[in-house]
């Protein structure tokens, strides 16, 4: 267990959701029986709870062993774990609260204002998710316990026509991370202070699916053996081949697509590019909106199918090159998405290590160029300063 115990009288409870691996719920901890976080809260601060499906001691004793080494590193695009406890014979675990993820952020901001505060926000957190992410590619557990396949429902029952791919794992002995489960609603939005002038901290969350597997794994890990989300899961999925961290790059570009997208074209943008991604699946019966297509070759005969990135998705980006505030920063966005990151082929991804140096020279010259960020079209430049407040707020940020 971990060494941080509290006595937790629930002043409130509010909300519940409940995934395949866990069930999470805000607390409001008075301020006497925690020693967690500070706030200046007379009420105590909110929480988050986790509470586990699993029973069996030994995935709460991995869930958490990653956790609490990642918690060490104090990465603020990083979800810490405050505490952990057992409950009923349930695990639990403690998180900071935040208020909303990353998809309902986009939804309650119908149009960002197009001016130098959101545009630098925006490139700060993709390049400190990018830094989180990469960190957790090259972090190294040593003689971790945290060393298993992945379980559950894979992602390829999605894909039926490969259910049937069974691949060789090799054991050496360096360790690797991956999440493998990245998504808009596996990434929280934390509130800066009150009267910030920005929208906040995105940080990466729900690392269930985050498993480390010793070095030859990096190439060779079995796809049957994969879960997570299927919307913004790679093609070496469907198509039966070994996964490795290049999974989590093929799904930040998705994400970070979607952003661009709400960054540029808002809330009803994001919708449109769901509806774009709609094709009708294998079975001819129902859509998904999943990044990649996959095609028959009809030459040779009985050749195995191959994957390319889904027409609606290129389509897409050509037509964010030509959206009135579409800049240098927005272009060499989008370079970057479609050259670098969803690749269809594993190998050609870019590194977490090296897209985070890219995004770094970005943000760089956000900082220091004139019209970088925005442009030098003045009539779609907003003269409001600070970042638009969700709909759920009645003032903007500002100072």
């Amino acid at each position: 267990m971990n060494t941080n115990t509290v006595e937790i009288e629930i002043i409130n409870c509010v909300g519940f959701r409940a995934g395949g691996y866990s069930q999470v719920w805000p607390v409001q901890i008075h301020r006497a029986h925690q020693n967690l976080v500070d706030t200046l809260d007379p009420k105590g601060p909110y929480l988050a709870i986790k509470r586990l499906i699993s029973r069996d001691k030994l995935h709460f004793n991995i869930e958490t062993e990653f956790l609490e080494k990642l918690s060490q590193r104090d990465d603020p695009h990083l979800i810490k774990l405050l505490a952990t406890y057992k409950f009923k014979s349930s695990y639990h675990l403690v998180f900071p609260y935040a208020k909303e993820n990353l998809r309902e952020y986009w939804t309650s901001v119908d149009m960002p204002y197009w001016n130098r505060e959101t545009a630098l926000w925006f490139l700060r957190q993709i390049c400190g998710l990018v830094a989180a992410l990469n960190a957790i590619h090259n972090f190294d557990l040593g003689g971790s316990a945290a060393v298993v396949n992945d379980t559950g429902n894979p992602t390829l029952e999605r894909f039926s026509r490969y259910r049937n791919v069974r691949l060789s794992v090799e054991d050496r002995e360096k360790k690797y991370g991956r999440h493998g489960d990245l998504k808009p609603e596996n990434i929280l939005r934390s509130e800066g202070p009150q009267g910030s002038k920005n929208a906040g901290v995105l940080q990466i969350t729900d690392f269930g699916l985050g498993r480390f597997h010793r070095f030859e794994s990096r190439s060779r890990q079995d796809p049957k053996t994969i879960s997570g989300s299927p919307t913004y899961a790679p093609p070496e999925i469907a198509l039966g081949k070994p996964v490795s961290r290049a999974y989590d790059i093929w799904s930040l570009g998705c994400i970070f697509l979607e952003f661009i997208t709400w960054l540029l074209e808002g809330s009803q943008g994001f919708k449109d590019f769901n509806a774009a991604r709609m094709l009708l699946a294998e079975d001819n019966i129902i859509t998904d909106d999943i990044y990649f297509t996959l095609i028959t070759p009809t030459d040779p005969p009985n050749a195995p199918p191959e994957a390319v990135v889904r027409e609606g998705v290129l389509k897409w980006i050509g037509r964010l090159r030509q959206n009135s505030r579409c800049s240098e920063m927005s272009l060499s966005f989008l370079d970057l998405i479609e050259q670098s990151m969803l690749k269809i082929d594993s190998s050609r991804r870019i590194s977490a290590q090296l897209l985070v140096t890219k995004i770094r020279q970005m943000l760089y010259r956000g900082e220091h160029e004139a019209g970088y960020l925005l442009g030098r079209n003045n009539l779609v430049i907003d003269a409001f300063s600070g970042m638009k407040h969700p709909k759920a707020y009645d003032v903007p940020f500002v100072i």
